[in-house]
């Protein structure tokens, strides 16, 4: 199993998926999200999924691309209708039914984020087996994420900007991360919008944990995703954690590589935070 979820924000959908693998012995990376374009980028799938067969999942992602490929569907309730009966389809194939794992193994808890050119933005579904919801508001699923479930789920999410929904997203992740030893790595996300989609760089993913887990450990576990509400961006949490916070970040200097603080750096000057991290001598 493993962590996905998705947050519907202004102008877009992001999907995000750690990146262990919590059924290999050697604790390896993957890849879970998955993107299928075509026509100039103007049709695009994201896709991510929890569950306990890989393979199952990799032709689950397989079977969903070669669908949107072909769909002309723009509204969310026909999409849900196409979506259901292809999951319907997929899950009486030989080499699912036949499949030796057992019946709870071969479920899967997906997320599917599609655009086209018919629709005035991205919409994401949530699958559960068969069963297909739209994604209206933060969702999340797999392992141990009920840790953080109840404050995630009443994000009001519409109304953030990109930035600050995968702020959110990060600080859900880092919380679970922390108390769970099956979820870990890297967070990974990918950003949909009517222009196109946008994967994360887990360079920059990492220095945004970094500054989001500061800031947690400053104002409290419980505090920071109410700050993330539309009225509160984290920018200005930051803000207003003043000295302390500026001798946090520069306590990081000794920890961080040297593209690391100057990718801190960028990060910060884009979100107008007075902050700055020596890098040191170039590595």
């Amino acid at each position: 199993m493993s962590l996905v979820a998705a947050i519907p924000c202004a102008g877009g959908i992001i999907l995000f998926a750690d990146s262990q693998e919590t059924m290999s012995s050697d604790g390896a990376r993957v890849e879970r999200l998955k993107i299928d374009s075509h026509a100039s980028h103007r049709s695009f799938l994201g896709f991510t999924a929890a569950g306990n067969t890989v393979e199952i999942i990799d032709a689950l992602s397989a079977d969903l691309a070669s669908w949107w490929r072909a769909s002309t569907a723009s509204e969310p309730s026909t999409i849900t209708a196409e979506l259901s009966e292809r999951l319907g389809a997929f899950y009486t194939r030989d080499s699912v039914v036949y499949h030796p794992r057992s019946p709870d193994d071969k479920l899967i808890y997906g997320l599917v984020g599609v655009m086209n050119a018919n629709m005035r933005q991205p919409v994401a579904f949530r699958i559960r087996s068969t069963i297909v919801h739209p994604v209206m508001s933060p969702v999340m699923d797999g392992t141990d994420h009920t840790a953080v479930l109840p404050s995630f789920e009443r994000l009001e999410s519409s109304q953030l900007t990109p930035n600050d929904a995968i702020a959110a997203g990060l600080y859900a992740f880092y919380r679970v991360k922390r108390r769970s030893f099956y979820v870990g790595f890297d967070t990974d996300y990918l950003l949909m919008t009517r222009d196109g989609f946008h994967p994360s760089d887990r360079l920059i993913t990492r220095v945004k944990e970094t500054y989001i887990s500061l800031m947690a450990d400053e104002v409290g576990e419980g505090l920071l995703m109410d700050a993330l509400q539309v009225h509160a961006p984290h920018d200005d949490v930051a803000r207003k954690l003043g000295a302390k916070w500026s001798d946090k970040v520069r306590k990081l200097r000794d920890r961080l590589r040297y593209d690391e603080a100057v990718t801190l750096n960028r990060y910060f000057e884009d979100h107008g935070i007075d902050v700055r991290v020596d890098p040191g001598p170039a590595v």
